[in-house]
């Protein structure tokens, strides 16, 4: 429960900033935007990043899209966790990023 501690969410700051002006940037005055799907693209990034460490944030929100779809058929079909593992093995293995490091566990 450390992580949910107000001293380790502080540590997250960075992450949360860093989020924060990746989707600002894309933001110009006189567009219209979706903010629902902003936000839902802006939490993917910023939880993957968080939960994984991954600083690359096209990565993040990759691994966070595939979650979400995970969970959406945990849902609707079932447990389905070796797909998901395969998708971020290939999501990770495409990375150049040296910071993407991330492996799946060895008992899978």
């Amino acid at each position: 429960m450390d992580a949910f501690m107000k001293k380790a969410i502080l540590d997250y700051l960075p992450a949360i900033e860093l989020e924060v002006e990746t989707m600002l940037a894309e933001w110009k005055p006189g567009t219209v935007r979706d903010i629902a799907r902003d936000m839902t693209d802006f939490m993917l990034r910023l939880t993957s990043s968080i939960l994984f460490g991954i600083e690359d944030t096209d990565v993040a929100y990759k691994i966070g899209k595939m979650i979400d779809h995970w969970v959406h058929l945990n849902h609707e079909l079932g447990w389905e966790p070796l797909w998901l593992i395969r998708q971020l093995q290939d999501v990770t293995a495409s990375c150049s990023s040296s910071q993407t490091t991330w492996k799946p566990r060895s008992w899978v």
